[in-house]
């Protein structure tokens, strides 16, 4: 599957992700804050269990059954639903992440070089 080229916004990726869900009814019952949280942590550790399992190896079937493309497999594919998680819950909870990026950013930009001594 190739990216077709248009560029969505980040604000249209939390629209977009948060419709996806409400159509799956994932809105069907309220959610805390810190359910939201533990399912995207959840989708970390199935990332880091398919690197552990395949290293960075993209491992989807390439076999298709009917018209219904196969499952993505993989860190890649973790990593999308990592994001997907985070842009739906930052909609979901209202949070402009793309301010919130902006704002700590800038931020950042005056931190010192491996600021607070950490190792990683």
């Amino acid at each position: 599957m190739q990216h077709d080229g248009n560029i969505k916004s980040l604000p249209d990726l939390q629209v977009e992700c948060m419709k996806h869900a409400e159509i799956m009814g994932w809105h069907d019952n309220p959610i805390t804050f810190l359910d939201a949280m533990f399912l995207i942590m959840s989708e970390c550790f199935e990332a880091g269990e398919a690197w552990r399992d395949h290293g960075f190896a993209d491992m989807t079937p390439q076999i298709w059954f009917g018209d219904k493309p196969p499952k993505p497999e993989g860190v890649g594919s973790e990593f999308a639903d990592i994001l997907m998680r985070l842009l739906h819950y930052a909609a979901y909870f209202g949070i402009d992440l793309m301010t919130e990026y902006e704002r700590k950013r800038e931020y950042n930009l005056t931190r010192g070089h491996r600021h607070g001594g950490k190792l990683a």
